[in-house]
């Protein structure tokens, strides 16, 4: 039957049809409610259906777990820091190759000084030999 009074022409199916969807705000389709979790459905004409809210929700997981390492300047993900360095700020955590080179670099630095800089002749006369 119609619905909406004399001479409006929406049948209660169109008007049913009408209320339970709607174009989605993210890739502007009309949808089915059933397209939409209940809190996306609530937010009206900005509610997102579920494909996008999932795209989303990745691209954000992805954009979380990679960071750029301070030293080398590249983009690596989580697994390549240690938990001290990932949980620095952002820009300032160094992944764990660059670490363990830096710690290699210092400790080589400290090696030579300590050869150079023992103080005797026959000290440097040692580490020059070896």
């Amino acid at each position: 039957g119609k619905v909406g009074g004399r001479g409006s022409g929406i049948t209660a199916s169109a008007r049913l049809a009408a209320i339970d969807s709607r174009q989605c705000h993210g890739c502007h389709i009309e949808k089915a409610q059933t397209e939409y979790t209940p809190s996306q459905w609530r937010k009206g004409r900005h509610a997102k259906c579920a494909t996008c809210t999932e795209v989303e929700r990745r691209a954000a997981e992805v954009a979380c777990s990679v960071r750029v390492c301070a030293a080398c300047r590249t983009s690596k993900s989580r697994d390549c820091y240690s938990a001290r360095q990932w949980g620095l700020r952002i820009g300032t955590g160094k992944c764990v190759q660059c670490t363990e080179e830096e710690q290699a670099r210092s400790q080589q630095r400290v090696v030579a000084a300590a050869g150079i800089g023992g103080g005797g002749v026959g000290d440097g006369a040692a580490a020059s030999a070896a």
